[in-house]
């Protein structure tokens, strides 16, 4: 029983994180609704980068981004720990932001910044509102924060296209062509991805690297798979060895009762009673584990909910449950119970009166 139950904390736990951990994914890359990601080895114009991705069949839409790396400063004059400033289009529906505080960036912005809640961890001191000095590629500015986004990560902004590309020394111009397909797909994402090089390079763009949003989330997803899939493992060992454990109580637990069986026996007591009445005993033993398992796998859940997002998300993973687990585990304990109990079961079903009487 004991055995059972740890088997299916374990196996429920796991499946409640990985239900988390997909919820995890999809609140990060949602906020990028981008298919194909372009970074090329030197700035170029947006214009020629849209003309050239658009003679790709599948492209929708294309953009380029400004791109900055900031080092903000503390009130004291002190560095703070630095971020990446995104800069896409005003007008980009590539992103769709959920506010914490503050607003989302407006047409005629120029200094305005809005803040990832990774950015506001690492740097605690900035606040919507206020003025901050940035070192933006070597040379300070100053940014005022008009927003904060509720999203985890790595540490980054957003700021206006038009002012960031004129701080970085490449007005209108981009290393990074963002590009949005009619289909969205892990396969139709890497064959555009594939056609859009091809093109570029025919064009006499160089690219230095093509990614997917399908890559991305599949490489933060793989990170996790592992232990996901060797705590199943675990659990699927722990239910084997709790199914022999119990296999070896109901044959004890026939031993003890072959006095009770003849007694079963002596008023007329069939086969299939006997049978059913230890086969019943066990898959019982089996349900009460699996109920513990229910009640014990929510707290162990919740742990590794919070253990799992501070390691790989510096931050707790949102608890869920998943309602398959709970009815897939209750599967599996049934099937391991009903087995575990079926020889025992039919050793008892075949004793009789005189080897009952006889027993000592």
């Amino acid at each position: 029983l004991v055995t059972l139950t740890v088997a299916g904390a374990i196996f429920l736990s796991v499946l409640n994180l990985r239900s988390s951990v997909g919820i995890e994914l999809d609140t990060i890359f949602k906020v990028f609704g981008y298919d194909v990601q372009m970074v090329f080895s030197e700035p170029q114009p947006v214009t020629r980068i849209q003309r050239v991705a658009s003679l790709v069949p599948g492209v929708t839409r294309i953009e380029g981004w400004g791109f900055g790396s900031a080092l903000p400063f503390q009130p004291d004059g002190t560095e703070g720990n630095d971020f990446t400033i995104f800069a896409p289009p005003i007008d980009t529906p590539f992103v769709v932001p959920t506010m914490e505080e503050g607003r989302w960036l407006e047409e005629g912005d120029t200094n305005k910044l809005v803040l990832s809640r990774q950015v506001v961890r690492d740097n605690p001191y900035l606040q919507v509102g206020d003025t901050v000095k940035l070192d933006v590629n070597g040379d300070s500015y100053r940014f005022e924060i008009v927003g904060i986004m509720s999203l985890t990560g790595p540490p980054f902004a957003y700021a206006n296209f038009d002012y960031i590309t004129r701080l970085t020394g490449a007005p209108g111009q981009s290393v990074v062509g963002i590009i949005g397909t009619e289909q969205h797909d892990a396969a139709s994402q890497a064959r555009i991805g594939r056609e859009l090089q091809e093109r570029f390079k025919r064009s006499g763009i160089p690219v230095s690297q093509t990614i997917t949003t399908q890559q991305l989330i599949g490489a933060q997803a793989q990170q996790l798979d592992f232990f996901v899939y060797f705590m199943l493992f675990m659990a699927i060992l722990l239910a084997i060895v709790g199914g022999l454990g119990l296999a070896s109580t109901m044959s004890l637990n026939v031993m003890e009762r072959t006095r009770e069986i003849g007694v079963m026996r002596s008023i007329g007591a069939a086969d299939n009673a006997v049978r059913n009445v230890f086969l019943t005993e066990g898959i019982l033993i089996g349900m009460i584990s699996w109920v513990l398992a229910a009640i014990l796998s929510l707290p162990v859940s919740y742990a590794f909910a919070t253990a799992l997002g501070n390691a790989f998300f510096e931050r707790p993973l949102v608890f869920s449950v998943s309602p398959i687990g709970f009815f897939w585990w209750l599967l599996i304990v049934l099937f391991v119970s009903s087995l575990a109990s079926v020889l025992p079961s039919n050793r008892a079903s075949r004793v009789s009166v005189r080897e009952s009487l006889s027993y000592e």
